[in-house]
């Protein structure tokens, strides 16, 4: 299953909506009109994921680099394969 195109946005009645208005996901409101931390990170999702693969596709210079920066490089490349896995389990 493909994902569902961004831009991404959180609607008045906390639902978090693509470009074509398709219902993406509900999120729990705290009855205020200003959308959640949990409705904004949904809704950057998309453009989120973009970032990460634009990342991944600079290799870092392995003879430089320490432990800890391909330990960040390795988790990127991770996240971005299972959010593209068909089955996200």
């Amino acid at each position: 299953m493909k994902h569902t195109p961004g831009p991404w946005r959180v609607d008045y009645a906390m639902g978090i909506r693509g470009a074509d208005s398709t219902l993406i996901a509900y999120v729990m409101s705290d009855s205020s009109s200003t959308p959640t931390p949990d409705a904004r990170l949904i809704a950057a999702a998309p453009e989120l994921l973009e970032a990460l693969e634009m990342l991944i596709t600079i290799e870092p210079n392995y003879f430089s680099a320490d432990a800890h920066e391909r330990s960040l490089w390795e988790n990127a490349r991770d996240i971005v394969a299972k959010a593209n896995r068909k089955n996200n389990s």
